[in-house]
């Protein structure tokens, strides 16, 4: 299987993709873990034997949550503060739109990644039973 490494032309592409977006990044190369802070506009992308479509799907998908902030779409996913996770009434709203906004995420990746590398097929996240069953504990916990 070939991964994708640090000094890959994509991954220098991709550095000055999120320079010219605004988009503050982190690309951990022994991690496997990705995120987006939309609220400070930046993204973590976990790099850890991570293939070329995983990687370039991982990235477009956490800028799609930089660009769902900033259009207010789902937006009592993407505007979570600390503070604003307390309390059962948020968690019954958070958990119930929060498979929405990640398969809607994906969907605006999806489109944005096909401008950008049209030969590179997109991964969704979130479609087998253990990741959607993830994202409703992380919703509950």
């Amino acid at each position: 299987m070939n991964y994708v490494c640090k000094e890959s032309v994509y991954v220098k592409e991709v550095r000055q993709l999120l320079k010219d977006l605004k988009i503050k990044y982190r690309f951990n190369w022994k991690s496997k873990t990705s995120y987006a802070l939309p609220r400070d506009s930046f993204i973590h992308v976990g790099g850890k034997e991570s293939t070329l479509e995983n990687f370039l799907s991982t990235v477009f998908h956490e800028i799609a949550h930089i660009f769902n902030f900033r259009d207010k779409k789902y937006f009592i996913y993407h505007n979570v503060s600390r503070k604003s996770v307390e309390g059962k009434k948020f968690k019954d709203n958070f958990s119930k739109v929060a498979l929405k906004a990640e398969r809607y995420t994906d969907k605006k990746a999806c489109k944005l990644m096909k401008e950008y590398y049209p030969h590179v097929k997109f991964i969704p996240s979130y479609r087998s039973k253990e990741e959607v069953e993830l994202i409703r504990r992380k919703c509950v916990g």
